[in-house]
């Protein structure tokens, strides 16, 4: 690749938003939509699982590329997303996740879903399941390869197989599996092909290499990172964290040192190039990534390239990437400071966090602190057990301002006049009374969206299995199960509460 980092930026900056496809390559986005759903609407028979593996590997033979000669990460797809203010939902989520979200809860619980889609319409709750945010099981990538997960899948499926074990359900994942992590290195071999026609000899190598092996420097573990994020989400999913990456990517990042594979200055612009590519793909809420936090030992991980991921960050004028710092009392001041200081100087996408509150928190429902140390913060800044958890963190908004609302107006909607929940007196003699009928009704606010969400939990696997997701995820080979069907150690929802100081000021003016 030619030019410096400063020369090339401006081909980068702006590559999502005003790309160059390569028409030969495959079919637009909207050509390639209608013919995803042709071929979605031929397979229908087929289980949710397979259909969703082949749907997603017919995607990614028709779909059209582009290789940006201009950056070390070349690679991008057409998956119709408008870029204009951030990356929105692609084609895939809309022949897929939107059609059979709608599909399967109007069939399979009609009452429940339409009272699910009034609550949403009032502005009361929206009642989901949060496929949205995951989280790789990002050490098996860089272990393993694409490849190796390929192999994984197919020795679990094989050893149950021998075994007498294999269930038909536990089939139909490992295949989806196998048919999605086959697609993908279909799609690397694409890219490589593509890649030929420029003066691109590292990153031509790059892919060469991560087609067939594990990662085995720091650049081909980015790039590795980079396609697994896009390809998984590829629909619904986002991939809400890249893990903690200082500590992910130090064996690398010592090696290439030591071994002269790159020097300490190609590092940096290794890591330039990689930020950009987060920043000019205008992702949604930011790209997180962790640094810092304690070991498997309680050891505070901290190290040499935590400082060089802030030093590069530093200077360049992005929010995107974000980062997590996991703080704690043996986090080094030094580290604290110097991110404090890029707060200070405008680099205010960080975010951080208390290690010591998250691993109380675990505690309280049931969980060591000698799991929940290695916590990854994912998402918002929600903390996950990589591998071990599925914690759908964004199953519902409930806005506890709307309980108050309705409690003034007799437990009816203000501008429709409906009454979903209880209703209420017009009059209170006491303002105990009142606050006693808004905690009433919060309540049954509550109860309903729990009700509602333990009610889709059911369907998951008829909506959107993950296999892409779950291939990269331990447990879920090793039980044969999707992490949308029970695959994780740890399954926990949560309920996000807005409004909360909003709802105090209105009581406390009645």
């Amino acid at each position: 690749m030619k030019g410096t980092f400063a020369e090339n930026r401006p081909f980068i900056e702006y590559e999502y938003q005003y790309p160059h496809w390569d028409e030969a390559s495959g079919l637009p986005a909207d050509q390639l939509q209608l013919a995803l759903r042709s071929f979605i609407n031929d397979h229908l028979d087929l289980p949710m699982p397979i259909l969703r593996a082949k749907a997603f590997a017919f995607l990614l033979e028709h779909v059209q590329i582009e290789i940006n000669p201009h950056t070390l990460f070349a690679d991008k797809l057409n998956l119709g997303i408008n870029y204009s203010d951030y990356a929105g939902q692609d084609l895939f989520a809309n022949e897929m996740y939107h059609r059979f979200h709608r599909e399967v809860l109007s069939r399979e619980m009609p009452e429940d879903f339409a009272r699910r889609n009034q609550a949403e319409e009032l502005g009361v709750c929206t009642a989901d399941a949060d496929f949205w945010h995951t989280l790789p099981e990002w050490p098996n990538l860089l272990k393993l390869g694409f490849r190796g997960l390929l192999r994984r899948a197919r020795n679990a499926m094989e050893e149950k197989r021998a075994a007498g074990t294999l269930s038909d359900q536990q089939e139909n994942f490992y295949q989806s599996v196998i048919i999605s992590y086959e697609a993908i290195l279909g799609y690397i071999q694409r890219l490589y092909k593509a890649s030929l026609a420029y003066d691109l000899p590292e990153y031509t190598a790059c892919l060469r290499a991560i087609s067939e092996n594990p990662p085995s420097n720091i650049y081909e573990a980015i790039e590795a990172c980079l396609i697994f994020m896009n390809i998984e989400e590829i629909g619904v999913e986002r991939a809400r964290s890249l893990g903690r990456f200082d500590q992910l990517y130090l064996p690398f990042y010592r090696n290439d040192l030591q071994s002269g594979t790159f020097t300490l200055d190609e590092i940096k612009d290794i890591l330039r190039y990689f930020f950009m590519k987060l920043q000019a793909g205008r992702r949604y809420a930011d790209q997180p990534f962790a640094i810092c936090g304690a070991d498997e030992d309680g050891n505070d991980a901290t190290n040499e390239l935590t400082l060089l991921l802030l030093d590069v960050y530093d200077g360049m004028g992005i929010h995107n990437p974000k980062i997590h710092v996991c703080c704690s009392d043996k986090t080094p001041k030094a580290i604290i400071l110097r991110v404090l200081d890029l707060i200070r100087r405008g680099n205010s996408s960080f975010c951080l966090i208390n290690s010591e509150t998250v691993c109380r928190g675990y505690e309280k429902i049931g969980i060591s602190r000698e799991e929940a140390q290695i916590y990854v913060p994912f998402g918002c800044y929600e903390p996950i057990l990589m591998g071990k958890e599925e914690p759908m963190i964004g199953a519902s908004w409930l806005n506890m301002a709307k309980a108050a609302e309705l409690v003034m107006n007799g437990g009816c909607d203000m501008k429709t006049g409906i009454c979903m929940f209880t209703r209420t007196p017009l009059d209170f003699s006491s303002y105990e009374d009142f606050e006693q009928a808004f905690y009433t009704l919060l309540g049954d606010i509550i109860e309903f969206t729990i009700d509602n969400i333990l009610k889709q939990d059911r369907y998951h696997m008829l909506i959107n299995p993950s296999p892409i997701y779950s291939g990269s995820l331990t447990s879920c080979i090793e039980k044969g199960r999707d992490i949308f069907d029970g695959g994780t150690k740890y399954h926990n929802t949560s309920i996000k509460c807005c409004g909360i100081a909003t709802v105090v000021d209105s009581l406390l003016m009645v």
